[in-house]
């Protein structure tokens, strides 16, 4: 029985692993606006709008966190939003719309599957600002589970 027991925790502590990471979905140098104007943000309104509309594009319910916002002249690449649906991958940079870069996306909408509109692949990411690439949703079960662990453990132990 202890021996389930302890088995049963292990199997939920190692299925909290599989929490996913937030995902970078930009490239260095690259950023997300909207077409329009050859200023503003358009559509978008501001970088945190666009950021999230970024996250929902690539397949993303939650936007984690973005990073500098400026004109898309000042990028290597932007990619910008149509009004209503769909983006327009590689659009350049050759005029003053805002784009926003480092943006950080979590909780993907399909099962955990998701795919960059822009990309294939990206190099290898960083973890995303503020983070160690630590889940907290993983430390504070895992914490919970070892702690019910060694009581079960004890209890155990006690009674024979």
């Amino acid at each position: 029985m202890k021996r389930t027991i302890m088995l049963v925790l292990l199997m939920v502590s190692l299925s909290a692993t599989a929490l996913a990471l937030p995902v970078k979905i930009t490239a260095p140098g690259e950023a997300y606006g909207h077409h329009g104007a050859c200023s503003g943000w358009n559509d978008c309104g501001d970088a945190e709008t666009c950021a999230q509309r970024a996250c929902e594009e690539n397949g993303f319910n939650t936007l984690v966190s973005y990073g500098e916002s400026k004109p898309c002249t000042e990028f290597d690449n932007c990619n910008l939003f149509y009004r209503g649906e769909g983006v327009q991958c590689g659009w350049g940079n050759w005029c003053g719309v805002m784009g926003v870069t480092d943006i950080w996306c979590d909780d993907p909408m399909y099962d955990g599957d998701y795919q960059l509109v822009c990309h294939e692949d990206l190099p290898p990411q960083d973890n995303p600002p503020g983070g160690d690439g630590e889940v907290p949703e993983f430390t504070t079960i895992g914490a919970g589970l070892a702690l019910i662990g060694a009581g079960l453990y004890a209890y155990r132990k006690k009674r024979n």
